[in-house]
């Protein structure tokens, strides 16, 4: 199973003593609290203290243990994974914007990587400017395509990629990760595409990444081995409301 829940809290969480704000404040822990405390913006605290309430929420759920026993981990590059790994899985957490999102896989192999996109938020696009991320060949594609659309949706592959990897865009040589037939997704008329390819030091991969436009300007992009999936099943993507992101959520003890 791969899926992805996302949620969008533009208008959420505005006033400093928003009681829901503090409520789920509670529910992660306290030195969970501290980090979240320290953004200067209340968009970005939001979309923090979100993130970590859905990755608590998903640990709880999947490994069937009580809310407030959850605990994140993360590895030498900062990626998040679950303390707990009983059943086995795997999940990917992605912001951007004033949205927030987490993948799941409970397959083998465990491995995924998400990233979001918000073109509102993104600013502008000159593929000039990304020559040490992109190869030669996908910044001609770029170039070719005239779209900001396009250049965003080869960055939040390449992300997806190598965050399901564990690395991030830390990874020495990205223009050896080379992406082909990128669509111009868009929400209205192609919102989604799973025929993108990939390949390593010219070797292509067996993996499925997949492209979906989740709003007029909200890109989303899933990277995940191929291995025991099935073609004709895309990953599930569900948008969630508040009520749903609070839905497990506890307060944790200040011992935690």
């Amino acid at each position: 199973m791969v899926v992805v829940h996302w949620i969008d809290l533009k208008n959420t969480w505005t006033e400093p003593a928003d009681p829901s704000f503090l409520h789920s404040l509670s529910c992660i822990p306290p030195s969970e609290r501290v980090a979240v405390s320290k953004f200067h913006f209340r968009r970005d605290a939001s979309t923090h203290l979100a993130s970590l309430i859905l990755q608590h929420s998903t640990i709880a759920r999947l490994a069937n243990i009580p809310y407030p026993k959850t605990h994140i981990r993360r590895s030498e590059h900062g990626r998040p994974y679950p303390s707990i790994i009983n059943p086995p899985f795997d999940y990917n957490v992605s912001h951007h914007g004033s949205c927030v999102a987490i993948g799941v896989r409970d397959s083998p192999p465990l491995r995924i990587g998400i990233d979001l996109v918000d073109l509102s938020s993104a600013g502008p696009a000159d593929v000039n400017d990304f020559r040490d991320v992109f190869a030669p060949q996908e910044c001609s594609a770029i170039s070719r395509s005239h779209s900001p659309r396009v250049l965003f949706s080869y960055w939040a592959l390449k992300e997806a990629y190598t965050k399901a990897l564990g690395l991030g865009l830390v990874t020495e040589n990205l223009q050896s990760i080379v992406f082909s037939n990128v669509p111009p997704i868009d929400f209205s008329s192609n919102p989604y595409s799973a025929a993108i390819t990939c390949s390593v030091d010219n070797i292509p991969l067996n993996w499925r990444f997949e492209l979906f436009a989740l709003s007029e300007s909200l890109l989303l992009a899933v990277a995940t081995p191929a291995d025991n999936l099935e073609f004709d099943k895309p990953t599930s993507v569900s948008r969630i409301t508040l009520s749903d992101l609070l839905q497990l959520a506890q307060p944790f003890p200040h011992d935690h």
